[in-house]
């Protein structure tokens, strides 16, 4: 199925209640399909992504996630993969922008900005703990304006991209992505990363955060933050 050419507004609401996450305007489950050149907003959430093969290109999701509770803007479901997730223009969430928990997939040149205005634990591209995202490219992206609103908590937030929770994810690929003016540009966890030709400058706390992990004894070494200099291919501008 090909799906072109769509506006949704209002799609979608959610009155923040606790446990309860109402569905966004799209839900796209089965395999082969594909949302293009479509125009979705001002909604609690944009789309949720089952099954395998689909296709997300050139479309834009703005104003959503007006309430902590709501799903991300484009959210995974299940273990989905060989997703493509391309050229989409994602601005104005109090949430995350996409939720990469994909195996396979690509998520690629995509203009990501304004985000996290209503959470502090957030990051515009998260791959959150579900475990193996092997082969899963993100790269060639520009994500600039990540908020984590509010944050003085301990936890992390405010992330441009990051692999989540533990082990947060196995064999992911990142590479010619550019971040900056977010609070904290890139977190990393898990292990067999690949992380090559990204920028990241002019981040207010940090640009680079990774969880190191020890392979000999098996047990994760503290996190070491990095601060204008060049890690793992890493390229900081101060």
């Amino acid at each position: 199925n090909i799906f072109d050419g769509i506006t949704s507004e209002y799609g979608g609401h959610n009155q923040g209640i606790s446990g309860w996450i109402a569905p966004p305007p799209i839900d796209i489950q089965g395999n082969n399909n594909q949302l293009i050149n479509s125009r979705v907003g001002k909604t609690a959430g944009a789309l949720t992504i089952a099954g395998n093969d689909h296709i997300i290109e050139n479309n834009v999701f703005h104003d959503f996630g007006y309430v902590a509770a709501s799903v991300s803007g484009i959210q995974a479901k299940g273990n989905p993969y060989n997703i493509k997730i391309s050229q989409n223009t994602i601005f104005n969430s109090g949430e995350i922008a996409i939720s990469a928990t994909f195996k396979s997939s690509e998520i690629t040149h995509n203009h990501i900005w304004n985000i996290g205005k209503q959470k502090t634990d957030i990051a515009a591209i998260n791959a959150y703990n579900s475990g193996d995202v092997a082969g899963t490219e993100i790269a060639h992206n520009l994500i600039h304006d990540v908020w984590s609103y509010n944050d003085t908590a301990p936890h992390w937030g405010g992330y441009g991209i990051r692999f989540d929770g533990d082990p947060g994810g196995m064999g992911g690929i990142a590479n010619n992505n550019v971040i900056f003016g977010v609070k904290r540009g890139s977190r990393w966890k898990g292990d067999l990363h690949t992380f090559v030709n990204n920028v990241a400058f002019g981040n207010t706390h940090i640009d680079i955060n990774v969880a190191l992990f020890d392979i000999i004894t098996d047990h994760v070494i503290p996190s070491v933050n990095v601060a204008s200099s060049i890690v793992i291919s890493f390229i900081s501008c101060p």
